[in-house]
C-alpha cells in the first residue's frame, strides 16, 4: 500500500471515530435528559432516530454525487455541517431545537460512509483492502468508547452537564473537516465502465440485495445496543451512571481487534463469505445473553461476544465484498446503497426499543427481537457466493 493509502487509512479512521462519538455521546447522557425534560422512552428514542432517518435519506443521492463530483468536493463540506450541528446541539432549549440539531447532524454524517470508501479503496489494492477497510473500521468502535467516556466524563465524573459533551466532540469535528480539506488528494479522472461489464451495475445484482438486506439486520442489532445498553444497565439494572459508561465500553473494546483480524483472515484466505457466515450466530447469541443471563454476568459476557462477532466486525467484510464485485467508478454508489439499507436499521432500532420497553415494561422482548434478525441474517448469508475482485 503506497504512503498516500496508509494517509487515508489513518484520516478516515479519525473521522469514523469522530462520527460515532457524535452519535453514542447522547446514550449515557439519556437519564439526564428525561430528567430534564421529562421525556418518556418513545420520545427519548427520537433522538437517534430521527438523526438517523436524515442519514438515511441522503445515502443514495450522496452515493451519485460523489461519483459525478468527486468523493471529496462531497466529503469536506458535509464532514464540516456535522461538526457545526454537534456543536449547535449543546446550545438546545428544548427537545425539539435538540431533534433539529441532531437531524443536521445526520445530514452532515451522510455522506462519508459512501465518499470515503470510494476515496479509500481506490488507494488499496485487493489483496490488502479487507485489512484496509477493517482498520479504517475501527474507527467506528473508537468512537463508540469515545462517545461513551466523553459523556460519562463530562456529565457524571465532573458534574457539567450534558451540554458540554456535544461541544467537545463537535469542535473536534469541525477542526478535522479542515485537516481533511488539506490533506485528501483532488478527485481523479476515472475511466468509464466498459460495456463488456453490465451486470457489475450493483443496484442490479441479486447478490449483493441479499447483502443489502444482511446489512439492515445486522445493523438493527447494534444500534439496539449503541442507543440503549448504558441506559439499560442505568435503569433496569441499577448501575451507577460512571460505571454503566464502563460496561459499555465493552463492546467497541472488543470490536476493534475483531474487526481487524476479521479483514486479515478473509484477505488470507482470499474470500469473504467464510469469516462473514461464521460471525451472526454468535451475534445473536450475545445479544440474547445480555437480558437472558442475571447481570452482571449476561451484560459481561453479552457485551464482549457481541464486539467480538457483532456487527463492527462484519462491516469490513461486507464492504470489502462490494467493493470486489463493483467497478471502481461505482464505488459510492454502491456503498452508499449498502449504507442505505443498513441506515434503515438505525432508523427503526432506537425508535423500536424505546417502543417495545414502554409497552413490555422491560428490554427483554427488544433485545430478543435484535438477536432473531442476527440469526436471519445468517440463513441469508447461505447462498451468496464469492465474486473475484473487479479490479
Amino acid at each position: 500500500m503506497s504512503r498516500r493509502g496508509w494517509g487515508l487509512v489513518v484520516l478516515f479512521f479519525i473521522g469514523w471515530t469522530l462520527v460515532y462519538a457524535n452519535r453514542t455521546v447522547l446514550a449515557p447522557l439519556l437519564v439526564l435528559l428525561e430528567a430534564e425534560w421529562g421525556l418518556s422512552r418513545r420520545e427519548l428514542g427520537l433522538f437517534n432516530s430521527l438523526l438517523f432517518l436524515v442519514y438515511w435519506l441522503v445515502q443514495v443521492p450522496a452515493g451519485w454525487l460523489s461519483d459525478r463530483l468527486g468523493p471529496k468536493r462531497v466529503l469536506v463540506p458535509t464532514f464540516l455541517l456535522q461538526g457545526l450541528g454537534a456543536t449547535a446541539g449543546g446550545l438546545a432549549w428544548s427537545p425539539g431545537s435538540l431533534l433539529g440539531w441532531r437531524m443536521l447532524v445526520g445530514l452532515g454524517q451522510g455522506p462519508y460512509y459512501a465518499a470515503q470508501y470510494a476515496l479509500a479503496t481506490q488507494e488499496v489494492g485487493t489483496d490488502r483492502r479487507g485489512m484496509a477497510v477493517a482498520l479504517i473500521n475501527s474507527g467506528m468502535a473508537a468512537g463508540v468508547g469515545l462517545g461513551f467516556l466523553v459523556a460519562t466524563a463530562v456529565a457524571f465524573v465532573w458534574g457539567r452537564g450534558w451540554r458540554p459533551a456535544l461541544w467537545v466532540l463537535g469542535l473536534a469535528t469541525v477542526a478535522l473537516a479542515g485537516v481533511m480539506a488539506a490533506l485528501v488528494p483532488g478527485d481523479r479522472r476515472r475511466k468509464p465502465v466498459s460495456p463488456a461489464r453490465p451486470g457489475r451495475r450493483p443496484l442490479a445484482r441479486r447478490e449483493l440485495a441479499r447483502l443489502y438486506l444482511v446489512g439492515f439486520l445486522g445493523m438493527y442489532g447494534l444500534y439496539t445496543v449503541l442507543t440503549w445498553l448504558p441506559y439499560y444497565l442505568q435503569v433496569a439494572c441499577s448501575v451507577p451512571d460512571t460505571r454503566a459508561g464502563a460496561l459499555a465500553l465493552l463492546v467497541p473494546a472488543a470490536a476493534a481487534p475483531a474487526g481487524v483480524l476479521a479483514g486479515c483472515l478473509s484477505d488470507r484466505l482470499g474470500a469473504r463469505l467464510p469469516v462473514l457466515r461464521a460471525l451472526f450466530v454468535p451475534a445473536g447469541l450475545a445479544l440474547a445473553l445480555v437480558v437472558m443471563v442475571p447481570f452482571p454476568l449476561g451484560v459481561v459476557l453479552g457485551a464482549t461476544l457481541y464486539g467480538l462477532t457483532g456487527k463492527l466486525a462484519a462491516d469490513p467484510l461486507m464492504v470489502s465484498y462490494v467493493a470486489d464485485v463493483t467497478p471502481p467508478d461505482q464505488y459510492a454508489s454502491a456503498f452508499a446503497a449498502l449504507n442505505f439499507a443498513g441506515t434503515a436499521a438505525m432508523v427503526v432500532a432506537p425508535a423500536m426499543t424505546g417502543y417495545l420497553a414502554d409497552s413490555t415494561g422491560g428490554f427483554g422482548a427488544a433485545f430478543y427481537l435484535a438477536a432473531l434478525f442476527q440469526l436471519a441474517a445468517w440463513v441469508l448469508l447461505g447462498p451468496l457466493k464469492e465474486a473475484a475482485p473487479s479490479n
